[in-house]
């Protein structure tokens, strides 16, 4: 960015979860769920395998039928606060090896969101102990279940043709929401309108600006460390972590009217005093 200015990617998630603790750590027991059609399963000893329906070539029974399996070692990397899975495929025609994903974990190591590049996640997946497992409703078979609701800014950053407006904010990475003042974006504010409700007063927040193919991005810029949430008469002060990953955070009876997210603090930036949070 040529201004010091708060970036800023936000994300609702109507949650009705039932996990309790935040990890991110991926968990190599179990398997990743994706939509039923295809599942991941990483073990202690760096082995991964993928699960495709395939019913037509190279099928096996897999877990849950006929699954095209695929096999290879993985390794996790940390670069400038990003998280990246690095696999290997083992030996095989019909495979581009290596991969490399970018992660991140949703409100805990039970649910996970995979990107090969700066766009939409090819893989939503939650955790299944077996054949056998209970499911969120809305993340049932990994399917994930993500309604944006209308928000607007106190602000908004344009350069050139290019307007950091809050209709950024999705599961989207690279794209930021940008506040157009300067400084570390202090007192910079977000408002979710009041024509959308919360299932059980759940938000998700992850903060900084996070870029596939430019991980230093969430180093350089400044991420929100403290914020305010205000709804009517009612308001909480959140700490937040310094991690990408998406927080969540209870809001309870802010689930009526508007719901206002105010900047307190930031963890500054090693470059610019950008402030940044992811969806």
């Amino acid at each position: 960015m040529k201004k010091a200015s708060c970036v800023i990617i936000f994300f609702v998630f109507i949650a009705v979860s039932s996990f309790s603790d935040e990890r991110f750590d991926l968990r190599t027991s179990g398997l990743y769920t994706h939509y039923s059609n295809s599942y991941l399963r990483f073990t202690e000893d760096g082995r991964i395998t993928r699960y495709t329906r395939d019913r037509e070539t190279n099928t096996s029974q897999g877990p849950f039928g006929p699954f095209k399996v695929e096999e290879g070692n993985y390794n996790i990397s940390l670069e400038d606060g990003i998280t990246y899975i690095n696999v290997n495929w083992d030996f095989d025609w019909e495979i581009d090896s290596p991969d490399r994903w970018l992660l991140l974990f949703y409100g805990g190591d039970g649910r996970i969101l995979l990107y090969d590049n700066d766009s939409e996640p090819f893989f939503i997946g939650t955790h299944v102990g077996s054949i056998f497992w209970s499911y969120d409703a809305e993340w049932s078979f990994g399917g994930g279940s993500f309604e944006q609701p209308k928000i607007t800014a106190s602000s908004s950053l344009r350069e050139g043709n290019i307007l950091h407006s809050p209709d950024n904010l999705n599961i989207s990475i690279g794209r930021p929401w940008v506040e157009g003042v300067a400084g570390h974006g202090i007192g910079e504010t977000l408002v979710l309108l009041e024509n959308w409700r919360l299932s059980q007063g759940q938000l998700y927040i992850s903060i900084g600006f996070v870029s596939y193919d430019r991980p230093h991005l969430y180093s350089f810029n400044s991420r929100p460390s403290r914020i305010r949430i205000s709804s009517g008469t009612n308001s909480r002060i959140v700490n937040l972590i310094d991690t990408p990953h998406f927080q969540r955070i209870e809001i309870g009876s802010f689930s009526q009217g508007n719901i206002e997210i105010e900047i307190l603090d930031v963890y500054p930036g090693t470059r610019w005093q950008d402030t940044s949070i992811v969806n």
